[in-house]
């Protein structure tokens, strides 16, 4: 096969193995191979987008890769997922059919991954040992999986109890099982993600995400859906995402193994080295880490994953009424951890972010005020959130379908940028990033002892930097004490502003009373009253030169 000899003579080249070669080159190869859905017939009149993406998976899976049982497991998963969610709507098991859906798919990833598990420990101890296997397909599609479940049980409830990005998700019926299985298998992220919803799935293959709104004639009223234009400059961004991938991808083969995390390990490497030295290179290795996802990722996967803990996980532990807190917060990083895998490593990366998250939530709402002067906290009602893309079906020069809405975002203010809030954003912004490669150094060597040994190097830097502002902000009250400092500020400030323009409203009223008095301030008549004026004292300089003359002739007489 030509894939194989090609992906041969790479392997050779480059000293990787043939499969994560193939892998490699199946990525580049999806970038033409998704350039055919926007011609394909929208999925309205014709199956056929479905089919395209199931055909082309299965080569993939099956006569490409050596991912045959994989794929069958996959598929298995997703029709015993299609199976719960529409006996679920038809028994109305409510709120427990999203979390069964959960725990059927989150269990057989869990077992799955013990295997998968083995395969990492036999890769740390021998670099050589290049087996690949369909793992990070299945996380993708576990996240698919859940978020269908969520957004069909969103389509059972009432509108007024969704958020609007639960409205924008939500699915009324239950859809058929090729269009689902489209939906699962998508080509384009079947091999690394991303993630989405159904509801954009949806509305891409039926062709309503490109209709657009055409007057007819040249007139405004009549309105026609053409679902042939397509959003231009499409193919310019792709290929810029795909470069940016290529250059993340070719600084990670250049200088990855020279910012490895395991090199602090190394005693030869570390003897001699400051503590500063040793930070230093501990922040540089974990971004170059972190180009190595950028190269096939970018921001879509993260991005999409947070979207999926955030929308199917956070949210849906909190209570009816209530706001999530720092169990929720804690519960979704462990869910997080699980779903990388079975390695205690995971739990290590993700519990420590979840601490995180809770300081940097402190720190927001007890610190970060003080940056700001005060009413600069204030934020409109609605906040920018997906609009459900209408229910089209897409005709050509079909005149009776109702053109699509297109309601602007509505986009947060900025607050302004004091001298105080660029030094807040510095600080806040080392520290993230300083304690972020910290926290991920299990999740790179994937080995307790050795991390725990690699952030004795550091002198365990990043755990004060969050658990002391953790203990003092949400175990000791800090952060109810900063809010009633705030609260007082707020007061006195506002207090004395209020002072101040009471005495300027009094200054200006005296002001214009002295106005007044000496004829002045009456802008209202403008120059009529000058006019007047100036008559007035003419007329008074005559009749006093007619009355000088009189006295005069009366003196010569």
């Amino acid at each position: 096969m030509l894939l194989d000899r090609v992906a041969g003579y790479v392997a050779d080249a480059a000293g990787a193995s043939v499969d994560h070669i193939k892998v490699v080159l199946l990525l580049f190869a999806a970038v033409p191979l998704s350039l055919v859905y926007p011609y394909l017939p929208p999925s309205t009149r014709s199956p056929l987008v479905h089919i395209y993406s199931l055909a082309l998976v299965t080569v993939f899976c099956c006569f490409t890769l050596p991912w045959t049982n994989g794929f069958l497991q996959l598929l298995a998963s997703s029709i015993v997922t299609w199976c719960i969610v529409k006996v679920g709507v038809k028994q109305k098991w409510g709120a427990s059919m999203q979390w069964i859906v959960f725990a059927v798919a989150l269990g057989h990833l869990t077992f799955k991954q013990v295997p998968d598990a083995l395969n990492i420990i036999a890769f740390m101890r021998d670099p050589t040992f290049s087996k690949i296997d369909i793992s990070g397909s299945h996380l993708v599609l576990v996240m698919k999986l859940h978020s269908f479940a969520c957004s069909v049980y969103d389509g059972q409830r009432p509108l007024e109890e969704l958020d609007e990005t639960q409205k924008a998700s939500r699915i009324p019926e239950v859809p058929g099982l090729l269009p689902f299985l489209g939906y699962a298998f998508f080509m384009p992220s079947m091999l690394v993600g991303p993630s989405f919803t159904y509801a954009s799935y949806d509305a891409f293959t039926s062709h309503r995400l490109f209709a657009k709104e055409q007057a007819a004639g040249g007139k405004t009223p009549p309105k026609v859906v053409d679902p042939t234009v397509i959003p231009p400059g499409r193919r310019r961004k792709a290929a810029k995402r795909l470069l940016t991938g290529v250059f993340f991808l070719v600084i990670y083969s250049l200088y990855g193994g020279q910012y490895n995390m395991a090199r602090l390990l190394d005693s030869s490497f570390v003897k001699g080295k400051s503590f500063w030295a040793k930070f230093v290179f501990m922040n540089i290795a974990g971004a170059f880490a972190r180009f190595k996802y950028y190269a096939v990722l970018l921001d879509s996967w993260n991005m999409n994953a947070n979207v999926w803990l955030r929308e199917c996980i956070y949210k849906r532990l909190a209570k009816k009424g209530r706001k999530p807190g720092f169990k929720s917060t804690q519960i979704t990083f462990i869910v997080s951890a699980l779903w990388h895998g079975v390695n205690p490593c995971y739990l290590m990366t993700f519990v420590l972010g979840g601490f995180c998250q809770a300081v940097n939530r402190s720190l927001r709402a007890g610190v970060r005020p003080f940056a700001l002067p005060p009413g600069a906290l204030t934020t409109p009602s609605s906040i920018g959130t997906p609009v459900p893309m209408p229910k089209v079906d897409v005709q050509p020069g079909d005149k009776s379908a109702p053109p699509p809405r297109n309601l602007p975002k509505v986009k947060l203010q900025p607050p302004p940028q004091t001298p105080i809030k660029t030094l807040y954003d510095i600080v806040g912004t080392i520290c993230t990033l300083t304690t972020l490669n910290f926290a991920v150094v299990p999740f790179l060597l994937l080995d307790a002892r050795l991390s725990i040994r690699a952030w004795r190097e550091v002198d365990f830097y990043a755990l004060y930097m969050i658990f002391i502002p953790f203990l003092v902000l949400n175990v000791f009250g800090g952060v109810g004490v900063l809010k009633k400092y705030q609260k007082r500020r707020d007061r006195k400030r506002t207090e004395r502003e209020e002072e101040q323009e009471r005495r300027r409203i009094e200054w200006e009223a005296r002001e214009e009373r002295k106005r007044q008095l000496r004829g002045e301030g009456l802008p209202s008549l403008g120059l009529d009253v000058e006019e007047m004026l100036r008559e007035e004292e003419e007329e008074e300089r005559r009749a006093a030169a007619a009355a000088a003359g009189q006295s005069e002739g009366k003196k010569e007489l």
